[in-house]
Formats: C-alpha cells, sequence, structure tokens
C-alpha cells in the first residue's frame, strides 16, 4: 500500500517551471501534498523518539524531511529520517538539554515570582511576566534550533547564539511559528483525552511542518548570510597571510642588506690601512731606507 511505502519517488505532477506559491495557498497545497507523508513520519519520529533520551535528535530529523517537504524536494522518508538522526546526534543531544534546562528555569521563576507576589508585594508580578517572556523566547529559539542543525552545518555554539538572533531577526515569522505550535500542538494538549487521536496520529509532524513553512525562509537567509561572511573572512585570512609572508620576505632582505654591508666594511678596513701605509710610509720607514 502506498501508505506504508516509505520511498517518496518523484513528483511528476509538480511541473519545475510553476509559479512558487506564497501564504496560505502554500501551506494548503503542502498540507494536501504530504499528507500521507506526515502520517508516515510520525510512525518513524514516535518509533525513534521510544528511547525518550533520542527526542532531540528525531526532532532534528524530523524538521530534515519537513524541510525537503517545504522545498518541494525529493527524499527517501526512512533513509533520509535516519541518516539525520544519525548525523551530529550529540549536537542535538545537548541542545536538548540546554533548552530543557531553560524551559525548568524560566518555568519554576513564574511560579517562584507568582508565588512570591502574592505573599509579599504585587510589583514581583513585573518579574513573573519577565520570566514569561523568556520561557516563549527560550521556546521560540528551540523551534530555530533543530531546523538549522538539520539544515546548516554550523558549531553548536553557533547554533545556539544564531537561534537566539533569528527570534528576534525574524520577529514575524517567529510569531505565526509560536501560533502555529499553540494550535496543532498546546491546544490539543490542553483538549485532551478528546484530542488523543489527533495528538498521537498526526500532531508532531503537522506542527513541525508549519514551523519548518514559517521558519525556514529566515534560516535560509540566515545561512547565505553566513556563507558570505565566512567567504569574506577567509578571504581576509588568505590576504593577510600573504602580506605577512611577503613583509617577512622583505624584512629578510632588509636585515641581510646592513648585515652584509658591515661585514663587508669590516673586511674593507685592513685593505684600506694596508695601501694608506704603503702610500705614506712612516719616518722610522723612511730613516731606515736613508
Amino acid at each position: 500500500m502506498a501508505l506504508f511505502n516509505f520511498r517518496q519517488k518523484e513528483k511528476p505532477d509538480i511541473p519545475k517551471d510553476a509559479p512558487k506559491k506564497k501564504g496560505l495557498a502554500l501551506v494548503f497545497s503542502t498540507l494536501w501534498r504530504e499528507f500521507f507523508g506526515l502520517l508516515k513520519l510520525n510512525f518513524v519520529f514516535i518509533l525513534a523518539s521510544l528511547p525518550i533520551v533520542t527526542i532531540p535528535a528525531a526532532i532534528k530529523a524530523m524538521s530534515r524531511i519537513t524541510i525537503s517537504m517545504v522545498r518541494d524536494e525529493n527524499y527517501f522518508l526512512w533513509h533520509d529520517f535516519w541518516a539525520a538522526f544519525k548525523d551530529d546526534f550529540w549536537k542535538s543531544f545537548f541542545g536538548g538539554l540546554v533548552f530543557l534546562a531553560a524551559f525548568f528555569l524560566f518555568s519554576f521563576s513564574v511560579l517562584a515570582y507568582n508565588e512570591l507576589a502574592i505573599q509579599i508585594h504585587w510589583i514581583l508580578l513585573v518579574l513573573a511576566a519577565f520570566s514569561i517572556a523568556l520561557l516563549i523566547w527560550a521556546y521560540l529559539a528551540s523551534l530555530y534550533f533543530f531546523p538549522m542543525n538539520a539544515y546548516v552545518n554550523l558549531k553548536f555554539t553557533q547554533l545556539l547564539k544564531n537561534s537566539v538572533i533569528l527570534v528576534f531577526y525574524g520577529w514575524k515569522r517567529s510569531g505565526l511559528a509560536f501560533l502555529a505550535a499553540l494550535i496543532t500542538f498546546g491546544l490539543p494538549i490542553a483538549l485532551l483525552p478528546y484530542s488523543a487521536v489527533f495528538l498521537v496520529f498526526i500532531s508532531f509532524p503537522l506542527t513541525n511542518l508549519l514551523v519548518s513553512l514559517a521558519l525556514y525562509p529566515i534560516i535560509e537567509k540566515r545561512t547565505v548570510l553566513l556563507e558570505q561572511e565566512t567567504e569574506e573572512t577567509q578571504h581576509q585570512d588568505e590576504k593577510f597571510l600573504q602580506s605577512s609572508t611577503f613583509k617577512g620576505w622583505d624584512e629578510a632582505e632588509e636585515e641581510e642588506a646592513p648585515r652584509s654591508a658591515v661585514l663587508q666594511g669590516w673586511d674593507d678596513e685592513p685593505e684600506e690601512k694596508a695601501e694608506e701605509t704603503a702610500a705614506n710610509p712612516t719616518e722610522e720607514e723612511t730613516k731606515n731606507v736613508e
């Protein structure tokens, strides 16, 4: 059956020169085209998440597939998912730990400041509100982290830094991603047990696809900028090394020139004195000759 075929073949029904859709038209056309793919992706994601500690790597691998859906690329779901799952596994793992720690810290801060505001003074509600803002900020940064880890080859610290920056850099699309995640993942959790079927069968990949639709243009644009900055840095380093090398040669020649001149001067001094002595004999030598 096609539902259990994990090899996604070419898509002859989509002309290569077809105009690209935008906005809601892109969202609905992608959902229509990839619906059964999302069901299969959900099965593989749950399978990969069973050990619990592998959830960050499974999210990254799922992001890799949904980005391929967004870009309308051909993909082999089973092979590409597990390849992305194993690739940079520890980056995903430690990224998950960082964001999990941030979620717990800011959630605890919200509860603690709220309780202190009740017991001490209402002004502490400002700190509770600030903690809520940080909690949302950390969640949005995590939405950027895993797609970037799947799509861009960066160091762990660079991934974290860019995830934090992109929340503000693409604040409109960050808001859309947060709204999509709230509707397709947060709301079903709030409506449990009535939404259990939706949550188990399609909520995870659907949320991830909508997040990828919202954030991928920002990630792609940032990636282009990073590549340009990397190329400029490499070009500047090459120029610096070349100039330093030539400068070293010039200085070496300048150092050798004075040294040779000095040595030449030392060698010439005895010869010059001998010639002066032969041309101008001393008084003793003149008397001896007489």
